[in-house]
Parts: structure tokens; sequence; C-alpha cells
């Protein structure tokens, strides 16, 4: 990886001066060929820690300021990704990886506007820790599963460029099944830097209650993979109508296991159970929820869940 804070403030990393230099007819090369090839947020890199550039402010704005000045080059290649997506591939054990995390329109558009391609790193994340990065944990982003229960996701704690160049020529692949995965995982993307948590007042009456309830048992922990995510809505009350969406193809585990969760919460914590509103409570679909509710509605925070006083033992501490 390249740190380019110790270069010259007058000179950019090699790979960015490559990249300034080329002609109209490479760029629209390079172009042409993340199009065919089908690449998108999500896909794996692998063998590229030699292409990897952490950009120091003053190299940044460098290299927006002269790649400003190129011409707008337009891809010429057929989109032949643009009613379907490449099949998946497994996720390389070794060496380390790293995810695109730029949309795909980005990725095509001409270097004068977006001359690199944001990344993030790759982690294996075991069984006790997959709860955080398949339901609502803004910083570990579910991407795949891998062995023995546990999944692959993206640490968006670490992030880094590459040129358009290099994402061109290095080994990469589709990790994510579907357009719907793909859908969620650019909608865990955005939730990184957007989404509304749970109010103050609520954080130690009801979520620090419901948090303390499940992370004590790793039976109880893996209750809540079969969720995508937990949004809560004030009631005209003042009771919490808590929206628990079922992951894909999981809604009837996850009707199971809202009953359990809350009947051990009642048992648990019986003021922070009647903070939740009965009536419209409970597991809905991603389906179910409108641009409305998601709107005014906020995401409860339960990275702590998988860090429980088992999983403690053998797992670092959640990040913050």
């Amino acid at each position: 990886m390249s740190e380019t804070a110790s270069e010259p403030e007058g000179e950019l990393p090699a790979p960015l001066e490559v990249l300034l230099a080329c002609s109209e007819e490479d760029e629209c090369a390079v172009l042409n060929k993340i199009l065919t090839d089908g690449h998108d947020q999500g896909w794996v890199l692998s063998d590229c820690d030699a292409e990897v550039l952490v950009l120091s402010p003053a190299h940044a704005d460098a290299l927006f300021a002269r790649a400003a000045k190129r011409a707008p080059i337009r891809p010429t290649a057929t989109d032949v990704w643009a009613d379907t997506i490449p099949s998946a591939q497994s996720v390389p054990e070794q060496p380390v990886s790293w995810a695109v995390l730029t949309q795909r329109c980005d990725l095509v558009r001409n270097y004068a506007v977006e001359p690199v391609v944001e990344i993030a790193r790759v982690v294996r994340l075991d069984k006790d820790m997959t709860a955080a990065a398949k339901t609502n944990s803004p910083r570990l982003i579910y991407l795949a599963d891998a062995g023995d229960g546990g999944v692959w996701a993206v640490d968006l704690r670490q992030r880094a460029v590459i040129t358009k160049h290099a994402l061109s020529s290095i080994a990469a692949r589709p990790v994510i099944t579907s357009e719907r995965a793909r859908k969620r995982f650019r909608l865990r993307l955005g939730q990184r830097y957007w989404r509304d948590p749970i109010p103050d007042d609520l954080v130690e009456v009801l979520q620090r209650p419901l948090i303390e309830t499940v992370r004590r048992s790793s039976e109880r922990i893996a209750r809540f993979e079969n969720f995508a995510m937990w949004l809560g809505l004030r009631a005209e009350n003042g009771k919490i109508i808590v929206i628990a969406v079922a992951a894909e193809g999981r809604v009837a585990e996850a009707r199971e296991d809202w009953e359990q969760v809350i009947q051990m919460l009642s048992a648990r914590t019986a003021t922070a159970a009647a903070l939740v509103e009965s009536s419209d409570s409970g597991v809905y679909t991603a389906d179910d929820i409108s641009l409305g509710v998601w709107l005014d509605s906020f995401k409860f925070d339960f990275d702590e869940i998988t860090y429980g006083s088992r999983a403690r033992e053998a797992n670092a501490e959640p990040p913050m």
C-alpha cells in the first residue's frame, strides 16, 4: 500500500501520474473494460496491495484539479450487464482482499470527474460476529457467507483508493448473489453516513435492556441473524412501534424469534417491555416498509449483541 502523505506535495504517486498522462484512447479502453467486465459495488479485489493508495489531502486536491482539465471521455462499448449481474463467485481466502465501494455509474465515468475508485478492506468474521454484519452495524457490512458459520464483511473503517487502470487489470470477482442483495449492500453503505439513531431518552430504557437480554447467550445472539434490521417509530401514545425487518427468506424464523425475544424482555425488564407498542410492533418484510415509515423511523444499534460475555472471551471488543 502506498502512503502518499510522505510524497512531495508537488508530485503525485506514480500510479496517479500514469493515470493523468494517459491518452484519451487509453482512458476509453479502460472504461470500456470496466463496463464490459461488469465491475460494480461489492466486487472483491485480490492481489492488489501494491496498487492501493491512501491519499493525503494535498494529493487529493492536486489529483482532482489536474484531472478536471481532461476531456470528458465516455465509454463506447455496449453494456451487456444492463439487465442482469454476473454470477457470484467465492471470496478468496488469501491474500487480503478489498471490496469496491464506488457505484457502477461512477466506475465508468470519465477521469475528469471520477479518476479513482474507493475501496475498503474485506475481513472474515467468525460466527459470533455475524449478527452485526448482517443486521445493523454501520461499520461492518455483510458481503458473503464464509465457512464454519462465519461471514465475509467490508470494514468501512479501512478505506483507500485505486486507479481505474488498476481496477481494469487486477483480479476481481463478483460475490453478491442477487440484485436484491446488491441493493441491500448499497443501502448498508449509505447508512454509514445516513441513519437516525435511537433517541437518547430510549437508549437506557429500551435499547440497553434489549441488548442485555440477548447478548449473554450464543443461542440468543443467533436469533438476530434472521433479521435484516430493527427500526423504531414513536406511536401517538408515547410507546415505541418496533419494526423487526426479517432477513430475505426467513420470515417464519424471524416471527418465532420475535416472540421469544419479547418474552425474554418481559421476564427480564417489564418496564422496557411495556414501552413496546404491542398492536403494531412485530416482524415485517422489506416490502412492508413504506418510504414514509423509513424516513420517520430510527434505527436500533445492535453492534454490541455480537459481544456477549461468552463471545467476549475469544473476540476483541466491539468497534465504537
